[in-house]
């Protein structure tokens, strides 16, 4: 039976069944949630996922919901732009089992060759990347990061966990990301023309 739940955000990207199959092949058992958005492919959500609840605007908004209806003590909290090692789940289970309340991927390697990327990724350990993040769900519902506010649409999680939960880096736990992500380095990318809108 499994003891934890992917919790996947999704709005359309071209990633996502490459993301969700990642998650199947997990080393152990995990029940997949695609917490989908308007543009979501349903399609593909419901082909690899165990539930796929209904779209909702906002990331954190989404995320919360789909947390919020997991029945696993453990989550993995995921974005369908990245793809996760086939241990990935099994490395968060062993810390989380252990006591730890959050745990967050200490490897976050970009998907595509971009020098801001790289550099990046060079810093990725001391980011709490929603992407990356692994916590019990007893200590997130206790930390009332449910309760935070996400009207913005793109507010997420990842602040509200590190100042509650304070992740801890696994170098084990290995995630594949879209980097440089959406903050800085993606903007200043584009500004230099080395990346389109």
């Amino acid at each position: 039976m499994a003891k934890v739940t992917a919790v996947v955000v999704d709005n359309g990207e071209p990633s996502l069944a490459e993301c969700l199959d990642s998650l199947r092949r997990q080393s152990v058992d995990v029940k997949v949630t695609v917490a989908a958005g308007p543009k979501t492919n349903l399609d593909v959500a419901e082909y690899y996922a165990d539930r796929v609840l209904e779209p909702t605007v906002g990331i954190g908004r989404a995320r919360v919901k789909g947390i919020l209806a997991a029945k696993t003590p453990y989550v993995l909290s995921c974005d369908s732009d990245a793809v996760y090692s086939p241990r990935y789940a099994e490395y968060a289970l062993r810390n989380l089992e252990a006591g730890v309340a959050c745990v967050k991927a200490g490897t976050i390697l970009p998907r595509e060759l971009s020098p801001l990327g790289a550099l990046e990724a060079a810093f990725s350990p001391l980011v709490p990347y929603e992407f990356s993040l692994a916590f019990s769900r007893e200590a997130f519902l206790e930390a009332k990061v449910h309760e935070w506010d996400y009207s913005d649409p793109r507010s997420d999680i990842g602040i509200p966990v590190a100042l509650t939960l304070t992740p801890l880096p696994e170098p084990a736990m290995i995630v594949y990301a879209r980097l440089p992500t959406r903050g800085w380095t993606y903007q200043l990318e584009r500004a230099l023309g080395w990346r389109q809108a």
